[in-house]
């Protein structure tokens, strides 16, 4: 996660999987080409079923793992207009959710334990609603998975610092 823009007025908080996708597409590559070049080099019809295979299984199944794993994710704070903007984009799917700042109470870390016993983090916003008619707390997560690493902190204390100082 990298802050992109830090105003009084505005953060911005982006998260760009360059590295997954570059690695991804270099896998596609790799298992298409490999297909296309043994395609080239035979007329035997079990080379073009090992050519198909590669081409297709293979290159499907990074193309697949693309499609499904990486994500732009990004987070807008925004005090002039009143906002927290929640942003994902993969190759498929666009989705944006907004709140209001005024709501946010402040920004969490909520953990989790994975099957071998490892502690999990992920940043979540905390905010002000009414549920029939009593002032309670609402946990909406930014992220839709757990992870390992100083990552969610990081986040967590980068927004936390940007409420505090406007």
């Amino acid at each position: 996660m990298k802050i992109t823009t830090s105003t009084s007025e505005r953060l911005v908080l982006e998260h760009k999987p360059i590295l997954l996708s570059l690695g991804l597409v270099c896998l596609i590559l790799v298992f298409v080409g490999i297909g296309l070049a043994s395609l080239e080099q035979s007329a035997n019809p079990l080379k073009w079923l090992f050519s198909g295979f590669f081409i297709f299984a293979g290159g499907g199944i990074w193309f697949f793992c693309l499609v499904v794993f990486v994500k732009r994710l990004q987070f807008i704070f925004d005090r002039p207009n009143d906002q927290i903007i929640i942003r994902r984009r993969s190759i498929l799917k666009h989705t944006e959710i907004t709140h209001k700042l005024s709501r946010l109470i402040e920004v969490r870390i909520e953990t989790s334990f994975s099957e071998n016993g490892q502690t999990l983090y992920r940043p979540v916003l905390i905010l002000s609603s009414k549920r029939s008619g009593k002032p309670s707390e609402t946990s909406v997560p930014l992220h839709e998975y757990f992870t390992s690493g100083p990552g969610p902190e990081a986040m967590v204390d980068a927004v936390n610092r940007w409420l505090t100082r406007g």
